[in-house]
């Protein structure tokens, strides 16, 4: 059985690393599409309703450049470093910091990194039950 858990760890976090890697180069060069809509009043005194729809990339919106995608990056390379090194207090340290980023950026790019986020977990409790079963 310890010849199994030890590279499963390792096998999951460098999932979640590449899953990251390439989820967020993803979400730096896709266009999202975005409709807006403006009321004006013309020259007779009447309000008029404008409609566009206007594509951006998230390096176009981004207020902090590319960090917000390099975070996960980096939590899931900490991680993968740790479950080579068997240390599975820093594979927990990233993994909950990786779940923490997951929670508060849900609502715009955390839900993208679900995959990771899962893989990384298991990784965790696969790391957790090594040490102790086998030191």
């Amino acid at each position: 059985m310890s010849s199994v858990l030890r590279p499963l760890a390792s096998l999951l976090t460098v999932a979640a690393l590449v899953w990251s890697i390439a989820i967020g180069w993803r979400i730096w060069t896709t266009p999202v599409r975005y409709q807006t809509i403006s009321w004006r009043t013309n020259a007779q005194g009447q309000t008029e309703r404008e409609e566009a729809f206007v594509f951006r990339s998230f390096r176009e919106i981004s207020g902090l450049g590319v960090a917000p995608l390099l975070v996960p990056i980096a939590l899931a390379g900490l991680a993968f470093a740790a479950a080579v090194r068997r240390y599975a207090i820093v594979v927990a340290t990233s993994v909950l910091m990786f779940l923490l980023f997951m929670f508060v950026t849900g609502f715009s790019i955390g839900g993208a990194y679900n995959a990771p986020g899962v893989l990384l977990f298991v990784a965790l409790v696969v790391s957790i039950v090594d040490r102790s079963k086998f030191g």
